[in-house]
């Protein structure tokens, strides 16, 4: 079992979490503030801590979501995807999200696909 700290895309809550030498963290990007005027670099914001990543079940901004995964996807040990997202570039990265409780077939679908 692995334990990522949430929250860290919040500057006060990573702060808090590097200041007790926490080496795991779990980034919001709909909650994440990327700099448009300077270079965005997660091993110095985070202090080089492993990284997750995930996004809000209800961020409709999934373009949003992949450019980011893409440019910094090898910054992150595991990607949480979305359920209209296909995540097989990643690898072993890509962590799929079932959270539809009607959509068994989709549960099936993802099982069958990813163990």
């Amino acid at each position: 079992m692995e334990i990522y700290f949430g929250g860290a895309e919040k500057g006060t809550h990573r702060s808090l979490l590097l200041t007790n030498g926490v080496s795991k963290m779990g980034i919001n990007v709909t909650h994440l503030p990327i700099p448009k005027k300077k270079e965005f670099d997660p091993a110095s914001v985070f202090g080089g801590a492993e990284l997750l990543v995930y996004t809000s079940e209800n961020d409709e901004d999934l373009n949003r979501y992949l450019d980011f995964v893409r440019e910094f996807a090898d910054s992150f040990k595991y990607v949480i995807g979305r359920p209209d997202m296909d995540g097989d570039w990643l690898g072993d990265k890509y962590i799929p999200v079932w959270s539809d409780d009607d959509d068994l077939e989709r549960l099936a679908w993802l099982c069958q696909r990813y163990g």
